[in-house]
C-alpha cells in the first residue's frame, strides 16, 4: 500500500503547482464562505487541508490494508489537499447541488440550523447551538420560554424562517 499526498494530486493540470494551505482554502471556496457577510473572504484559522488530508489518508490506508489482507493486492492512494477541503464543505456542497445557489458568507450563522449562532447579552455574547428539534425544545424549556418550541414561526418545515435570518 502506497499513499501520496499533494496539493492537487499526482495527475491533472495543477499537479506541479505549489499548494500552501491558504491557496487551497481560496481555491476550494471555503474562504468565500468564511467571514463577515460585508467583509472580504477569510481563511479558516487553522491549516485545514494540511490537517484533514492526513486524517483522510490514515483512513484510506487502513481500508487499503484491509483489502490487501483479504485479496493480497496493494493499492496506490492519491490524496489531494484541494479534494479534502472540498469534501469538508459537506452540507455547503449539498445545499448547492440541491438548490443551485452558491453558499453565501453568513458570519457565525449556520446555513441549515437555527438557532446555531452567537447572541449578544448584557454581559457579553453566548453561543446557542441547537442542532436538532429535541435540543431546541430542551433549550426553550431551560430558557423559560417553552412556548417557542411549538411556535409556527420556528417550525422545522418552515424554510422561509431560515431564509429570513440569512443576509440578502
Amino acid at each position: 500500500v502506497y499513499c501520496s499526498i499533494a496539493g492537487f494530486g499526482q495527475t491533472g493540470p495543477y499537479r506541479d503547482m505549489p499548494a500552501p494551505d491558504h491557496q487551497i482554502q481560496a481555491m476550494s471556496g471555503i474562504m468565500d464562505m468564511n467571514g463577515d457577510p460585508e467583509g472580504p473572504p477569510m481563511r479558516i484559522g487553522v491549516y485545514l487541508g494540511d490537517l484533514a488530508t492526513p486524517l483522510y489518508a490514515a483512513y484510506a490506508i487502513m481500508g487499503a490494508l484491509r483489502v490487501k489482507e483479504k485479496t493480497g493486492k496493494g493499492q496506490h492512494l492519491d490524496l489531494a489537499l484541494l479534494d479534502s477541503q472540498i469534501a469538508l464543505l459537506a452540507y455547503q456542497n449539498t445545499n448547492y447541488f440541491a438548490t443551485g445557489k452558491p453558499p453565501k458568507r453568513i458570519g457565525n450563522l449556520h446555513p441549515n440550523i437555527v438557532p446555531y449562532q452567537p447572541f449578544r447579552t448584557a454581559d457579553g455574547e453566548v453561543i446557542i447551538a441547537c442542532g436538532n428539534d429535541n435540543l431546541y425544545r430542551k433549550f426553550c424549556e431551560a430558557a423559560g420560554c417553552p412556548e417557542l418550541a411549538t411556535d409556527a414561526r420556528f417550525a422545522p418545515d418552515t424554510v422561509a424562517a431560515l431564509d429570513a435570518l440569512l443576509p440578502p
